[in-house]
């Protein structure tokens, strides 16, 4: 089982970890609980053996502010807690710190492993005042001793999770796309939905449309920016009126609706240099790998990326794009420094890069952790 208090439309990962989990013979059925909202189903099939159930919370519904985020968070967690406690899995797979708490309760009546499958630093991420850090560090201290092992998203990630749980058994699995038997083939979907000239320059910023990622700056930077280069935003977040209200204003800047999971990489190889830009707000930012960028390699794009650890690591090993400074003065520079041979040659290198990026090479110590368990278990 694995639960996360998302609505469950864009999860990338969990599909890939539950196809992999089915994959290893340790589990022969898949449950996933999610957050219900207008508009989607309550239950739901991803396929013959994977299950996703949404969970309604009505009281937290009809309250509104924060009071009304944290009644709604504690009803969905009481419900899951329930749903767990009638499934009997055997495997528990939390995807966050808030619902570590509910997958430890379920473990002491259902004598189920867990595996806390954090995506991202969980203890120092954006916005978490002093207190809520410290309240997160004891959780984690609390719990995590008493989890089969801890699944992380990079290796400055997991270096930090050994630091702090010694005794922990830390899994990075990097989140990359499955190998595909025929490359991505490089589209005009942009140019053409968005009429786009052929001569021009496409950049693309892909996935949660929030502050601390750098849209906000990106609108800033193309504003003064000629206009044969083209800003294009594709997703969905709290940022998306600000990004819809400029593509109104300027005709470089765009923006076009988050796309289901299979269409990604076609639509992204349809640009010519792909964004990764995060702020330094947060040591979970500093340290992160974020999954866009390696979208952007598998579409075979290069990429513009922050200078930070995990980020600059990949960058340097593929050649596949370049680093910069997060402040709209280097952004800028860089981007009106870029011409077309410059993009060819970081495009050829990150197509070559993608063929020795795959799901199916990444996640080979989470197929080992699955049968070390399914061992124990007797599967």
């Amino acid at each position: 089982m694995h639960f996360y208090p998302s609505t469950f439309r864009f999860e990338s990962r969990m599909l890939k970890e539950t196809a992999t989990a089915l994959a290893s013979g340790a589990v022969d059925d898949v449950l996933i609980l999610a957050r219900w909202e207008p508009g989607l189903a309550e239950r739901e099939d991803v396929d013959a053996d994977r299950r996703v159930r949404r969970l309604r919370t009505p009281i937290g519904d009809r309250l509104a502010g924060p009071i009304g985020s944290v009644v709604r968070l504690l009803e969905w967690q009481v419900r899951a807690f329930v749903a767990i406690v009638r499934a009997r899995p055997v495997l528990l797979n939390p995807h966050s710190l808030p619902v570590l708490p509910v997958a430890m309760a379920a473990k002491v009546v259902t004598r189920a492993e867990v595996i806390y499958d954090t995506h991202e630093l969980e203890t120092e991420t954006v916005g978490s005042s002093a207190l809520r850090r410290r309240i997160g560090r004891l959780l984690e201290w609390s719990f995590v001793r008493f989890c089969t092992a801890v699944v992380v998203v990079n290796e400055s990630i997991g270096e930090w999770y050994r630091a702090h749980h010694p005794s922990a058994r830390v899994v990075v699995v990097r989140n990359v796309p499955y190998r595909t038997s025929h490359p991505v083939e490089r589209t005009d979907a942009f140019r053409s939905l968005l009429s786009i000239p052929d001569a021009d320059l496409v950049f693309l910023y892909q996935g949660s449309i929030h502050r601390g990622r750098a849209a906000e700056m990106l609108l800033d930077v193309f504003v003064d920016m000629p206009t044969d280069r083209h800003m294009v935003f594709m997703g969905y977040g709290d940022l998306e009126p600000t990004i819809r209200a400029a593509s109104t204003q300027r005709s470089n800047i765009h923006f076009v609706a988050a796309v289901p999971p299979g269409e990604v990489l076609a639509m992204t190889a349809s640009a010519d240099v792909g964004i990764c830009l995060i702020e330094n707000v947060c040591v979970s930012y500093h340290l992160s790998l974020p999954n866009k960028l390696m979208e952007y390699t598998s579409a075979g794009i290069p990429t513009i990326a922050s200078a930070f650890p995990e980020m600059s690591r990949f960058i340097t090993d593929t050649g596949a794009g370049w680093t910069v400074e997060v402040e709209p003065g280097a952004v800028a520079a860089l981007i009106r420094s870029l011409d077309a041979d410059a993009i060819a040659a970081a495009a050829a290198r990150a197509r070559e890069a993608r063929s020795r990026l795959s799901w199916e090479d990444e996640s080979v110590p989470l197929v080992d952790l699955y049968r070390s368990i399914g061992s124990r278990l007797g599967r």
